[in-house]
């Protein structure tokens, strides 16, 4: 391993992906408290928000490839073996976090329609009722806005990394549970496992604690989990169970469709 290799591996790279609006803020505020993990505000993003463009996963490996030693980046990184092969290189420590997908289409039909206007969907959601925008953050419309997929298929996009021993895949419902202090301590000891590094556990614990405000996110909207089933009406349900089928139950939210 020449000197560049060395330094990647003695102060790795760190990679905050998430699902879009499961909580990438949390799981990078609590990551942020170790010392030396710099976050320069860049960000890995599959398909830019402000286009419908997606990036294949030759171009995002070519874009982790860029990460530096010591670097916190985030991301909404879709899987792909190019970028798995990237990361793996930089010796990169990878986190993903995900939420249940149905408190993912409340939060997204919300914040498209009434939050990003730089979104490229914006146009689309925001004249609608939230009935209606609920509907369509769970169906979709290819059509719209260029290619809007359903909720299945955007979550899809994040499951190879979700299945990846050697990513730390943890739930946003998780890190806000009355456990989230040893929730938090697992998330540093696989950063200490993967880097070599002594980490003070203990301490890096309950600086994240102090430093976890939610609602200082500019995205943020409603914290916790479960929030769908004050949004959720029979059709919405009907909807989701059509587009997202065992997704539920492959992620642990549910044991059977009948809920």
């Amino acid at each position: 391993m020449g000197v560049s290799g060395e330094l990647y591996k003695a102060d790795a790279p760190v990679l905050v992906n998430s699902v879009p609006k499961s909580g990438t803020y949390l799981l990078q505020k609590i990551l942020g408290v170790v010392d030396g993990k710099r976050d320069w505000g860049n960000f890995l993003a599959s398909q830019p928000s402000y286009s419908s463009r997606v990036r294949d996963g030759a171009q995002m490996a070519s874009r982790a490839s860029r990460m530096v030693p010591g670097e916190l980046v985030c991301g909404h990184l879709h899987f792909s073996k190019e970028s798995k092969e990237a990361l793996e290189r930089l010796n990169a420590v990878h986190f993903l976090i995900y939420r249940d997908p149905r408190d993912v289409a409340i939060s997204e039909a919300h914040y498209l329609g009434e939050m990003n206007r730089w979104h490229y969907m914006h146009r689309t959601f925001k004249p609608l009722s939230e009935s209606e925008r609920i509907a369509l953050s769970i169906r979709g419309n290819e059509s719209a806005g260029g290619g809007y997929p359903d909720i299945g298929k955007r979550y899809a996009a994040f499951l190879g990394w979700i299945e990846d021993p050697e990513v730390y895949s943890v739930s946003y419902e998780r890190l806000v549970s009355d456990e989230r202090a040893l929730e938090f301590r697992k998330v540093f000891e696989f950063l200490s496992q993967k880097t070599d590094q002594a980490l003070e556990i203990d301490s890096l614990v309950q600086r994240a604690l102090e430093a976890v405000q939610p609602k200082r996110s500019h995205t943020f909207r409603r914290g916790g989990s479960g929030g769908w089933k004050a949004d959720f009406d029979e059709a919405a349900k009907r909807d989701f169970k059509a587009v997202a089928g065992d997704l539920l139950i492959r992620l642990g939210y549910e044991d059977s469709t009948d809920w």
